[in-house]
């Protein structure tokens, strides 16, 4: 129940980081979000590589809810691509449904 703990506690202060973040560059990087979850899983795992079993599992729990969250906001939300012309926006869910 611990490693739920925080893993959920990690999670939290990673997604309160992006509320910092403009909706646009939210947008941005949700395009990306393979490079960003490949990114966000390299990291943490370095960071807890070594500690102990827990800890790794913890991470690792952590990065999973990330994903999800990713997932679940470009699907919601919308992304935006870089293309030759420009930045490119795909709406989400919400934005086709009321807007």
């Amino acid at each position: 129940m611990g490693v739920l703990a925080s893993a959920l506690i990690s999670f939290f202060g990673i997604t309160l980081l992006f509320t910092h973040i403009g909706k646009t560059w939210f947008r941005r990087m949700l395009g990306y979000k393979g490079v960003v979850d490949v990114l966000l899983h390299g990291t943490i795992i370095w960071m807890f590589f070594g500690h102990s079993t827990e800890g790794l599992i913890q991470a690792e729990l952590c990065a999973i809810l990330f994903s999800l969250f990713l997932r679940a906001s470009s699907a919601t939300i919308g992304y935006e691509k870089l293309t030759r012309r420009g930045w490119v926006r795909t709406p989400g869910a919400f934005e086709r449904k009321f807007l």
